[in-house]
């Protein structure tokens, strides 16, 4: 679970299509109806992709799978806007096409462990009428205004010549938000131990960390034998590692 990229907010979301949608949820909310929230995201290519960017090119916000964005692309709402799981609650429909709120999620993430489940760490500061939702104490991370590696680390182990990530809640995460994360939403299912994703990094920092050893090697080498030429080389390798 890693933070997503800054993406621009489509314009789409701002539209008279959306609006209209939003405006008649509003009417259906008064008259305690259900309100209609479809799916819109077949309307506009521009959100569908822009989501896709900001997941790091279509992985999933949770497992970090990546995913293909013509076959598998689960919006998942943050916040749900419909029913919430285990609480007399409606949704959170007005936020139904909030950019903050709308993430993409594998479909094991999004409809077998995730579903409509949005705990909260103290359920009196849940809203449950339009309005800011800034006061909510909520439990699950979100990953585009939230930093995952404040409540959740990884350990890394090579097993039968290849590398796995199992995750863990942060020894720094006191409000609980990693360990509620973590078991929410499944992320310590053995297929993702060796997710290729998870810890597709791992390989790339061990060979920057042997090369960084090496080039030091070299340089205390240059250095003592007053080889100029490869002592500058060296530094400016060992530089462009370090940045």
């Amino acid at each position: 679970m890693i933070s997503l990229k800054v993406v621009d907010k489509p314009a789409f979301l701002d539209s008279e299509r959306v609006n209209e949608v939003i405006n008649q949820a509003r009417r259906d909310v008064a008259n305690n109806r259900k309100p209609k929230l479809p799916n819109l995201w077949s309307d506009d290519n521009e959100t569908r992709y822009a989501l896709h960017a900001r997941h790091h090119n279509g992985k999933c916000c949770y497992c970090e799978r990546k995913r293909d964005i013509k076959l598998e692309r689960d919006v998942e709402h943050y916040r749900p806007k419909k029913d919430v799981d285990g609480v007399n609650h409606s949704g959170y429909w007005w936020l139904a096409y909030n950019w903050d709120n709308l993430l993409i999620a594998c479909k094991t993430c999004n409809s077998i462990y995730k579903g409509t489940k949005f705990p909260l760490l103290d359920e009196s500061t849940r809203v449950t009428t339009e309005g800011s939702v800034d006061a909510e104490l909520t439990a699950l991370i979100n990953p585009a205004t939230e930093d995952p590696e404040r409540f959740i680390s990884y350990h890394y182990e090579m097993i039968g010549g290849r590398w796995v990530a199992g995750i863990i809640p942060s020894p720094a995460d006191e409000e609980g938000k990693g360990e509620v994360t973590i078991k929410t939403i499944g992320l310590k299912r053995p297929e993702l131990m060796g997710s290729e994703e998870r810890a597709e990094c791992i390989p790339r920092l061990v060979e920057l960390i042997e090369s960084h050893t090496g080039y030091n090697f070299m340089l205390e080498s240059a250095t003592l034998g007053n080889n100029e030429d490869q002592t500058d080389l060296c530094r400016r390798r060992i530089s462009e590692i370090e940045a």
